[in-house]
């Protein structure tokens, strides 16, 4: 699948983003695209790529209610096959696979379940990308989450205030956007030599044994 993305999309995808400022939505549940949808709805020079946690017709159908110049990802490339703008600012990905490329295409990272029970998802997939990640308030049982926060490469929004607060802050403040985006890959690459670290630690202490 990754291969067939690259290989086949990434120009069209790069065709309607040029230029403009992209919030990419990864795993949204409803409570996150009730967050979301007022700000992509009103700044609609911006591009939103929103994939839903689940992509079932239901949530499809939810996902186009709420973002009102949306385009599911299977007509986007359809039409988008003749390298033409389209007229909307909102792709709604509706097939597994794809969230973790999806990413690099980002401005913004917008990490979805942080308005849920069971807290937000993997913020590492777009981190690793030196990508600004914002959330909900659901994700300090999440070692990393809290990490990136405390480092200020994430950013934790209670309601859509402090969401549109934060992303125009990100989007508008170039020293902000730097230093956040920066302190992101840092974290990433700090944790990049855990695995090393771990087997050291086994390996001196001998807690392998045949």
């Amino acid at each position: 699948m990754a291969e067939r993305y690259q290989n086949t999309s990434a120009h069209f995808f790069l065709n309607q983003v040029a230029g403009k400022k992209v919030v990419v939505a990864g795993s949204t549940w409803l409570e996150d695209d009730e967050e979301l949808d007022h700000y992509a709805n009103t700044y609609t020079d911006y591009c939103f790529i929103i994939a839903p946690h689940d992509i079932s017709e239901q949530r499809l159908q939810e996902c186009e209610k709420l973002y009102h110049h949306s385009i599911r990802y299977s007509e986007f490339i359809k039409l988008a096959s003749g390298n033409q703008q389209l007229a909307t600012n909102t792709i709604i990905i509706d097939n597994i696979g794809m969230l973790k490329y999806l990413y690099s295409y980002a401005t913004i990272c917008y990490i979805g379940g942080g308005f849920g029970g069971d807290g937000v998802h993997n913020v590492l997939e777009a981190a690793v990308y030196a990508k600004p990640v914002v959330f909900g308030p659901v994700y300090h049982k999440y070692i990393e989450a809290a990490e990136l926060v405390e480092r200020g490469g994430a950013f934790s929004v209670n309601d859509v205030l402090e969401l549109e607060e934060i992303f125009n802050c990100l989007f508008e403040n170039a020293e902000a956007y730097n230093l956040a985006a920066t302190n992101a890959g840092n974290y990433v690459v700090m944790k990049g030599g855990a695995t090393k670290t771990i087997m050291q630690y086994i390996q001196e202490n001998r807690l392998l044994t045949n």
